[in-house]
């Protein structure tokens, strides 16, 4: 009965999904083409900060990357866009491998510190090559070919981006629950521990930058051919903030809290649309009250619900309930990947 109810939860999701752009104008399919966008983002901060343990705050610079090279190559090189791709992609992995390298000598607060200053000199420097355009960026981005559609309507450019994450979102769980997935978590929670169990914690951490790459180089392949231009202001240091927001708030141990989490911050963002101003305020509200009063993120509430039910029945009927040690709910929620 369960795996029935999974099935047809599945079919329902599906049948949604290929259904969207015909239930919405062209402003809401642009917005959420760019939400699929902050996901792929999203899933790949997530599998470096919150399974690997990994304080990455240059996510928005992997982005930055690839969304440059499928443009440099494209505009400048002459090269299909298709062709491009590849290559911009396989070059965000290895300049995710390049800022990495700081993680063999630091962690925690520290590594968060080198990895933000990294991300802002890639800012700067993109705002300063003129092979980038300079602060100008680049325009006139060719349209990704492809016999019979024409990927210029955000509507037909959904459904490539939905292809994409279809492959992505899937590959992201599997990467977690493989022992590979295993070694990023143990890692995570004790890196001594880890390293006498024989996990190589060097090589870990290295490979979950590379992860971290290369989704955000799928997100910016699939900006630059959405969006046809690119700035250094798409990859400020606003951009990192709202993604690290997105992750906090879904949960940053949970893929599924993460895409949820880009769900919840865009229909945000979309309501602060006029208070820009304020935007950066209420993000960080909401991840302080996050971390304060729910560390596990939206993939907890569940567990934190049911725990609060159990002991308000328990309390009701008179009984002490069964003994659950601390932070049961939060190790619960922590291993929905």
């Amino acid at each position: 009965m369960k795996r029935l109810s999974w099935s047809g939860a599945a079919v329902l999701a599906a049948v949604l999904a290929l259904a969207i752009p015909y239930m919405v104008n062209g402003y809401l399919i642009y917005v959420i083409d760019i939400a699929i966008i902050f996901m792929l983002l999203a899933l790949g901060l997530c599998l470096s900060l919150g399974i690997a343990g990994q304080i990455n705050l240059a996510q928005v610079a992997f982005f930055g990357v690839g969304a440059y090279l499928s443009a440099i190559l494209t505009v400048h090189a002459g090269m299909n866009f298709w062709s491009a791709a590849v290559l911009a992609v396989a070059g965000t992995v290895v300049a995710s491998l390049v800022i990495g390298i700081p993680a063999l000598r630091v962690q925690s607060h520290y590594l968060g510190i080198v990895t933000l200053g990294l991300a802002l000199a890639f800012t700067a420097l993109v705002g300063n090559l003129p092979i980038t355009g300079q602060a100008e960026g680049l325009l006139g981005l060719p349209v990704p070919p492809l016999p019979g559609i024409d990927l210029s309507s955000y509507f037909l450019y959904y459904y490539l981006e939905l292809v994409v994450l279809l492959f992505a979102v899937p590959f992201a769980y599997f990467v977690v629950y493989t022992r590979f997935g295993r070694r990023l978590r143990a890692m995570r929670d004790d890196n001594l521990a880890a390293a006498s169990t024989g996990v190589q914690v060097p090589v870990a951490r290295m490979l979950s930058f590379a992860l971290a790459g290369l989704f955000g180089g799928l997100a910016g392949v699939l900006y630059a051919g959405l969006v046809r231009y690119v700035s250094p202001a798409s990859f400020n240091i606003d951009a990192m903030f709202l993604v690290l927001a997105m992750v906090i708030i879904g949960g940053r141990f949970s893929l599924t809290g993460v895409l949820v989490g880009v769900v919840v911050l865009t229909a945000v963002r979309e309501e602060l649309v006029d208070y820009a101003s304020y935007a950066q305020l209420v993000y960080g509200s909401l991840i302080v009250l996050m971390v304060v009063f729910a560390p596990t993120g939206l993939a907890g509430a569940p567990q934190r619900i049911g725990g609060l039910l159990r002991r308000r029945t328990t309390a009701a009927a008179g009984g002490t309930g069964p003994f659950l040690p601390s932070g049961t709910g939060a190790k619960t929620a922590a291993h929905d990947g």
